[in-house]
Parts: structure tokens; C-alpha cells; sequence
């Protein structure tokens, strides 16, 4: 098991979806990877199940379909999150509107 705390933090861009894609390849195999990110784009990206934590707690658990819903996600984040789905993506990219959307 593997046990990451902001692997990609300080890559540029390639490095940090080379780095995400081995991660996924290594668990698709059988190895458990638990990755602590803040970035929402990563783990919808690349995430099977989220554990979401406000202030250090628990709030809510899933398959990431469930979890990276922007009605749980604004109170904790504290921003406006538009879901986009851009053309040939599975999954979600969140997008935060200008500043004067803050919660």
C-alpha cells in the first residue's frame, strides 16, 4: 500500500498527470493508494473513492460520481463550483467563477 500526501505538488503539468496515471496504473494491479490532493480537478480526474475532510473531519465517503457533487463541495470550499463536462471526458473539470461568487 501507498500512502501519498500531495504527490504532484510543485510538478508542472505533464509530471504531475505522469505521476497520476502511474498511481492509477498501480492500483488497477492491486495496490491500495490513498492520496490526500486539495486539488478537485486531480481527484475527479483520478480518484475511484473520496474521503471528504472539512477542518480535519470526516464528512463524507464514496465513489467519486457521489462525493465530487458541488452541493456537498461549496460549503467546504467555501466557492461557487460549476461542473463542466468537456467533450471526450468521462469525468467532471470544476470551474470556480470570478470572485464575486464567493460563499
Amino acid at each position: 500500500a501507498m500512502l501519498l500526501d500531495e504527490p504532484a505538488n510543485s510538478m508542472d503539468l505533464r509530471h504531475i498527470h505522469r505521476t497520476m496515471h502511474i498511481l492509477r496504473q498501480l492500483a488497477q494491479r492491486g495496490l491500495g493508494i490513498l492520496v490526500v490532493l486539495h486539488d478537485l480537478n486531480l481527484a475527479a480526474q483520478y480518484a475511484d473513492d473520496v474521503w471528504l475532510l472539512d477542518h480535519g473531519s470526516l464528512v463524507d465517503t464514496g465513489p467519486w460520481q457521489q462525493v465530487l457533487d458541488p452541493a456537498r463541495l461549496e460549503p467546504i470550499y467555501g466557492v461557487s463550483l460549476r461542473p463542466l463536462s468537456p467533450p471526450g471526458c468521462e469525468r467532471p473539470v470544476f470551474f470556480v467563477p470570478p470572485v464575486d461568487t464567493l460563499i
